[in-house]
């Protein structure tokens, strides 16, 4: 993502992640990104992995952003809010 940012793209317009498991390093740090993506796309994994806490960092990043959610069996979308 940071290269992307650095090349040029300064607003990803849509971020999809399929990542098994690897959002809790994602979203741990240098997330200066999510503020700025129009749509992120995941699959949560908690299911993959219960009791885990495998979605705490990418909840605890996105919940400081002003997105909207809708949820679509293992997937969240979250669509940055224009106001």
């Amino acid at each position: 993502m940071t290269e992307a940012i650095k090349g040029g793209a300064r607003d990803p317009l849509i971020v999809k992640l399929d990542i098994e498991g690897s959002q809790v390093h994602l979203f741990k740090e240098n997330t200066q990104w999510v503020a700025r993506a129009g749509l992120i796309t995941l699959e949560l994994d908690d299911w993959l992995m219960p009791w885990a806490g495998m979605s705490q960092t990418f909840f605890a990043c996105i919940s400081q952003q002003s997105y909207e959610y809708l949820l679509g069996g293992e997937s969240i979308f979250c669509f940055r809010n224009a106001s």
